[in-house]
């Protein structure tokens, strides 16, 4: 439907050869086979925005504003649309894990042949081709599509936006660039601000490149940035005016606002980090090293898209070199742009403008990095093409085939430096590659004087460095392989050989001997269980289909109760079992479960990780012997309390 769609309204370059479109297809065939690849086993993926779907399907109320949990207690921290439509998806097909992830199963290859049509567009079909495999196979784009996170729905929204920015500029057409704003909202409304990363770059292209007088075009950036502002804050306008106690309370938020949620913890949290909370510092999860300009090509963030990322600058410096653009300043932009052009201005603003808010932000996820991968798909595979031809020719641009070649070659061998226990030939294949490579594009570069005039040279280079081109992407490919597992996918969904290792986790399976206690237990109350942790409120809910409440939201310090309401809660029946840190006991109920445990730890006892609810909870409440509803109890970890018989 994609390729229909862009080929009947895009003005591409002549008539797709049949090789080519036979090539695309199996390139599509293949990107399916390997977002789809053992899928099942995957589990529910993220289990926060499973159980959240699960409770979405119960109710109309619960499914327009995003319940976490069938209660309607508590939200999830995030916008609308992508949750809808794996909501849409597990209606249609059941609920199920599949189910959910099939919608960024689909989105991946949809991105895939978008990105082949946009860089064909201008740039040719060699670099549409290439740009849309090094897509197919970005390491962070492949676990994502595998996953119910949202990062490849906002992709595929973007990419859209492209589509219909390059055809506004082409057009001349305010309803062209309209329509670009509607899916810049709409993906907003799959990720909030992740999908205006590149929102200035959409801007600039278009006011630097349409051949229209300079009123007109800042008025038509003014109609389309006030739509797509319209659609972002619709929904978000719609919560925020509803009663408090006719919806979930806004998760990840002290105000229960969603415009806090929005511009505040999903987003200038994500650029400046969190606040303490209680006077505790928040835990950092993932190393992603420290922020500055090398940032992406350091092993935790480049690992994930960085691969050809050297390729892309190269290219983008080199081919911004290249251009003349006094001259278009000096006319004063009245001519706009060539399509050449304002391709490179926009590919290479969206890769600049990602990249930086990745090199210094402080708190996101590394799948966030699914967003930076078409540009960099796009960029490397345009320099690649021409590098080549340029290195047929005259100067100092011939060079840059091997200066790419070697700087990529190196990237590559700096990602495998950290994944030693995983190095059983990668870095001495990588090592002998580069430099074999390296050398014989200079060796062809010092003989191109003798041979240049004979037709069998152009073959050789061609032929040489699509080889030399092609080892490049046999270690990213084994990374791409050994990222098709269960453990890659999760919560956090993370590319390579070592994913728990490098901070990535998997929510485990509840308890069995936890869930038949609560079975036997279980008084009909509106929550089978209270807990502290939203992953095991999540586990717990998918695995009972009994509500569960998360005390404290996703971050577990959402103002949502005070001790007083709890108890209040608790008097009138609707819950009465609470999972809680185990360190909330008294040191001497611990001595009476754990006495075993303390004893051989050597180390006494130490309450911590509380907060008023969880204080609240170990002082009203008793305690239940772990034997009874732990397989294998362990100190330290959760802790059962029932409330039924108070202090």
């Amino acid at each position: 439907m994609v390729m229909s769609l862009l080929q009947s309204s895009v003005k591409i370059r002549p008539k797709i050869p049949i090789r080519e479109f036979l090539a695309l297809i199996v390139l599509l065939l293949c990107t399916t086979g390997l977002n789809l690849f053992a899928l099942a086993e995957n589990g529910y993926g993220n289990t926060y925005y499973a159980a959240a779907v699960k409770s979405m399907l119960t109710s109309w109320r619960n499914f327009i504003y995003l319940s976490f949990d069938p209660v309607g207690f508590v939200s999830v921290d995030k916008p609308p649309v992508g949750l809808w439509i794996q909501a849409a998806s597990a209606k249609l097909l059941g609920f199920s894990g599949f189910s959910l992830m099939l919608p960024q199963v689909l989105a991946g290859v949809a991105s895939v042949g978008l990105l082949y049509f946009l860089v064909r567009k201008v740039w040719g079909g060699l670099a549409g081709f290439m740009a849309a495999a090094l897509l197919a196979t970005s390491p962070i784009n492949l676990v994502s599509n595998r996953s119910n996170i949202l990062e490849s729905l906002v992709v595929l929204s973007l990419l859209l936006a492209s589509w219909a920015i390059f055809q506004a500029i082409e057009g001349k057409s305010l309803g062209w660039l309209l329509l670009a704003g509607l899916f810049i909202g709409l993906g907003f409304n799959i990720k909030g601000l992740e999908a205006w990363l590149v929102v200035p770059v959409f801007v600039l292209t278009y006011l630097v490149s349409v051949s229209l007088p300079w009123r007109t075009r800042l008025r038509h950036i003014g109609l389309m940035l006030l739509l797509m502002l319209g659609i972002a804050v619709a929904w978000i306008t719609l919560v925020d005016l509803t009663p408090a106690t006719q919806r979930p309370y806004v998760d990840s938020t002290l105000t229960n606002s969603e415009f806090d949620l929005t511009f505040n913890y999903n987003g200038l949290q994500r650029l400046f980090g969190e606040p303490s909370y209680n006077g505790k510092a928040p835990v950092i999860k993932h190393d992603k090293g420290d922020p500055g300009p090398i940032r992406l090509f350091q092993p935790p963030l480049g690992s994930q898209v960085s691969w050809f990322l050297p390729l892309a600058l190269v290219a983008l410096v080199a081919l911004s070199w290249n251009k003349d653009w006094r001259q278009w300043w000096r006319n004063r932009g009245k001519a706009g742009l060539s399509p050449l052009e304002y391709s490179l201005v926009f590919w290479g603003g969206w890769l600049v403008t990602a990249g930086i808010f990745f090199s210094v932000a402080l708190r996101f996820n590394e799948y966030y990095l699914a967003v930076l991968a078409p540009a960099v798909c796009a960029l490397a595979a345009k320099g690649f093409v021409v590098f080549w031809q340029d290195s047929l020719q005259k100067g100092w641009r011939g060079w840059l085939l091997a200066i790419a070649f070697c700087a990529t070659g190196t990237e590559q061998i700096i990602i495998m430096f950290d994944y030693l226990a995983s190095n059983d030939w990668q870095i001495a294949f990588l090592s002998g590659v580069t430099a074999a490579g390296t050398l014989v594009l200079v060796g062809l570069r010092l003989l191109r004087p003798r041979f240049e005039k004979q037709a069998i040279f152009r073959i050789y280079l061609f032929a040489i460095s699509g080889i030399v081109f092609s080892t490049l992407l046999i270690v990213p490919l084994w990374w791409v392989s050994v990222s098709l597992r269960p453990i890659n996918s999760g919560e956090f969904p993370l590319s390579g050989p070592e994913p728990q290792a490098k901070g990535h986790y998997l929510v485990p399976a509840p308890d069995p001997q936890l869930l038949t206690y609560l079975k036997t237990q279980d008084g009909n109350e509106l929550f089978l269980l209270a807990t502290s942790a939203i992953d095991d409120a999540a586990a717990i809910y998918l695995a009972t289909n009994r509500p569960t409440m998360a005390m404290g939201g996703y971050t577990g310090y959402s103002a949502i109760l005070t001790p007083e309401s709890l108890a209040a809660r608790v008097a009138r029946s609707e819950v009465h079992f609470f999972l809680i840190p185990a360190t909330n006991l008294s040191e001497s109920q611990a001595q009476s479960f754990y006495a075993q445990d303390i004893a051989e730890s050597g180390r006494p006892f130490v309450t911590s990780y509380t907060n008023a609810l969880t204080q609240w909870v170990s002082s009203a409440c008793q305690p239940i012997a772990p034997e009874k509803w732990q397989t294998s109890p362990q100190l330290l970890k959760m802790q059962l309390f029932d409330c039924r018989a108070r202090k």
